[in-house]
């Protein structure tokens, strides 16, 4: 069983505040908008939903993520990750002590940690495993660069749907369910069974 905590705020969002106004079709003279700070809500109200609906983590932030038990052999139950950052456990004596001695395999969904050359630890000790999660970038600091097209577009969407319906009922139309077309987009990147 696994516990997964957020230790670092996403610095960036998938979708910039240039792309979303173009979407939208706000322009300003100055370079900015009267409802930036809301159109910025809203795009990371639509990650958030994206990454829910996904089930994976679609800008970098650290996680800590905690294992009840240690294996030799670890699934972690995040994805993408970008990189294992520590692996710590508590040996005999009650001392926090660091992996060395492991091989990790980032391409594969969800990720693997192989314990190398496992250390004289009782059964039951608890892992603690520090990851970058999200999807790789080319550039550094990290952008959303390599983020899938089809994942920025779900964002536009849903950015857009929240900018014209500011409430959840809308009242005098049709009845639809708008969010489909997000729904969409995601569904080859949704991770199931993990």
């Amino acid at each position: 069983m696994w516990t997964i905590r957020q230790t670092t705020e996403p610095a960036y969002e998938p979708v910039t505040m240039e792309r979303a106004r173009q979407h939208l079709r706000l322009f300003a003279d100055d370079g900015s908008h009267p409802d930036d700070d809301l159109v910025s809500d809203y795009i990371t109200a639509a990650r958030v939903m994206a990454e829910q609906f996904t089930d994976r983590y679609i800008v970098q932030r650290a996680l800590e993520l905690r294992a009840d038990r240690f294996s030799m052999r670890m699934t972690l139950p995040v994805a993408p990750v970008v990189s294992i950052d520590s692996i710590e456990y508590t040996d005999t004596d009650g001392a926090s002590q660091t992996f060395t001695d492991y091989t990790v395999d980032l391409n594969a969904e969800p990720a693997t940690i192989k314990i190398d050359n496992p250390p004289d630890i009782e059964e039951g000790t608890k892992v603690v495993i520090t990851v970058t999660a999200g999807y790789r970038s080319s550039e550094s600091p990290a952008s959303a660069d390599l983020v899938p097209q089809t994942i920025k577009q779900a964002i536009l969407m849903l950015v857009g749907h929240f900018y014209e319906n500011r409430e959840d009922v809308v009242v005098g139309t049709i009845t639809a369910k708008v969010p489909m077309a997000f729904e969409a987009l995601l569904w080859p990147h949704r991770i199931t069974g993990v």
